[in-house]
Formats: structure tokens, C-alpha cells, sequence
């Protein structure tokens, strides 16, 4: 195990955020996420489809046996990058991982990213995939996601309320970006792996285009968080985003969310992403797994 650790840290540390770093085209960027995601191990007894009609570019995970329609329930996981990184492809271990754990069929989103794309885009595309799989087969379906994909999650979840749309029976948040308005007041954190210096306040100026950022729209925080279902939250305590998980935190406790709530010390931002290589993120991601599908029979970490 702790041969793992070390790789996972150098994994991150050397390769994935000098990556990611501000100053390289988007589009450079982005392919150099989805070549170090092949570098983490795939659970067996899973297989991927093509998401289709449903949510055109995003990828179902299946466990062995289980069809996306299944009625017993699914899970929509909405990665993260900044709004302007990321995709189905590069967050294939953990969807798949979830799918394992959950015995439930998970949609990788595939969604539009800035800055080619500026909100709502993005968001819009996961409110066209959440009608179609939630209005097309009668069954509860979860949402998970990280970082970035954490704010859009519950963009999603607050817009399906409003809606009356079905709503998301559980959701699961690994380090969620939720306070965009107080994203240019971020310092970086010198104990966090993953996210380099000025990225977080790069994406958000990307994401929200011309719009202000003291539009209401970004302030999720601001908005009533008394229909969320059962939460689950993880995030380092010294990562460069623990203050807007603690800020989401106290929200969803003041409206009388049921939370389960995991704070890591030393590890970093969004760690769960490295299941199935870090065994803190299979523990995490397991006991994420349980308040997605509270009925399930988590499989075996493979």
C-alpha cells in the first residue's frame, strides 16, 4: 500500500498538475488529462457503452449483467476540470469504480466547455441528460461529481427542484468548487498536489464569459438548500478548495440536509479521482458509494 500512495502522489504531484497548469491552450491541456487517466487501473467486471440520444458524447459504466434502463436506479457523474477541462474519457476510472461499487449503471455527463462554450452551456447539456434519464425510466437516479463538476451537480440538483423535475435521491461531492463568486479571492494552498496556482480563478473567468460575477446565477450558496437529498462531502482540510466545501457544509446543515461529511489530512484536492491506485480514495469512494445507493451491495475494490 504504501508503494501505491507514493505513486499516486507522484502521479499527481509530476505529471497530472504540471499539466493542467494556466498557460497551455485548453485544448493541450485537455489531452493531457485524458492520457494520465489511462494510467489508472480499471475495475473488472465493468464494461462502457455509448451514452447516445441520452446524453450524445457521455459514457455509460455498466456492472456485469446490468442495463442502463435497469429500474433499480443509476447514477450521473459529472466530472470536473474548471469548466474547461476534463470529459468522460478522463474521469472513466472513477465512473467505472462507482458503477463496481454501486451495482447501479453510471453516466459519465459529457457536457460543452468554456472557454469555447460559456455558461449555461454546459449546464444546460446535464439538464437535457437528467430529463432524458430520469423522465424516460421510472427509477432514482444520484449525482456525483468533483471540483468543478461539484458546482454543477448542484446547479442541477437546485434547477431540477425548481423544475419538478425528479429530483436526485443522493449525492456525492469529492473537493466541489461551489462559491464562484469568491473563486478570485482563492490562495493557493501549498500542501494541495492537484491544483496549480491561478487555475481555479482562470476557470471560473472562462465559465462565466461576459456575465458578472455578482450575477445571483453562481451564488448556489445563496440559493435554499432545503430540497437536497442525503449528501455526502470529502475534501482535504488544507487543499486550496476546503473553505468552499466547509461553506457548503454549514449551508447544507443549517437546511437540515442529511450529510455524511469526510475531511482528509494530507492528501489533496479531489483524491477519490485515484481509486483503484490510493487506497484513502477507495475508502472514501465506498463509503460515497453507500449514500448513492443505500440499498446496494458495494462489490469488491478490484
Amino acid at each position: 500500500m504504501a508503494l501505491r500512495r507514493r505513486f499516486a502522489r507522484w502521479l499527481v504531484r509530476r505529471i497530472l498538475r504540471p499539466g493542467i497548469a494556466p498557460g497551455r491552450s485548453p485544448a493541450r491541456r485537455r489531452r493531457h488529462v485524458e492520457r494520465t487517466a489511462h494510467l489508472l487501473p480499471l475495475p473488472r467486471g465493468v464494461r462502457s457503452a455509448p451514452a447516445g440520444d441520452e446524453n450524445p458524447g457521455g459514457e455509460w459504466w455498466l456492472p456485469a449483467g446490468v442495463a442502463p434502463d435497469t429500474r433499480r436506479g443509476a447514477v450521473m457523474y459529472i466530472h470536473g476540470g474548471g469548466f474547461m477541462l476534463g470529459s468522460p474519457a478522463s474521469h472513466r476510472g472513477i465512473a467505472a469504480r462507482l458503477a463496481h461499487l454501486t451495482r447501479l449503471p453510471v453516466l459519465a455527463a459529457h457536457y460543452r466547455l468554456a472557454p469555447e462554450h460559456t455558461y449555461p452551456a454546459g449546464l444546460e447539456d446535464l439538464q437535457s441528460a437528467w430529463r432524458r434519464i430520469t423522465l424516460g425510466v421510472a427509477r432514482p437516479v444520484a449525482l456525483a461529481g468533483d471540483s468543478a463538476g461539484g458546482w454543477l451537480a448542484l446547479a442541477l440538483a437546485l434547477h431540477a427542484a425548481a423544475a419538478g423535475l425528479p429530483r436526485p435521491t443522493g449525492m456525492a461531492l469529492f473537493s466541489p468548487l461551489v462559491d464562484l463568486p469568491g473563486a478570485e479571492h482563492i490562495s493557493p494552498a501549498a500542501s494541495d498536489l492537484m491544483l496549480p496556482p491561478g487555475f481555479v480563478a482562470e476557470s471560473v473567468d472562462a465559465w462565466r464569459g461576459d456575465i458578472p460575477a455578482s450575477d445571483p446565477r453562481f451564488d448556489l450558496l445563496g440559493a435554499s438548500l432545503a430540497d437536497l437529498p442525503p449528501l455526502f462531502v470529502s475534501y482535504d482540510r488544507d487543499e486550496m478548495l476546503a473553505g468552499d466545501a466547509r461553506r457548503l457544509v454549514q449551508a447544507a446543515q443549517t437546511a437540515g440536509a442529511q450529510l455524511r461529511v469526510e475531511e482528509g489530512c494530507g492528501l489533496w484536492h479531489a483524491w477519490p479521482l485515484l481509486a483503484g491506485l490510493l487506497p484513502e480514495a477507495d475508502v472514501t469512494l465506498r463509503n460515497a458509494a453507500a449514500m448513492l445507493a443505500p440499498g446496494a451491495l458495494p462489490g469488491r475494490t478490484a
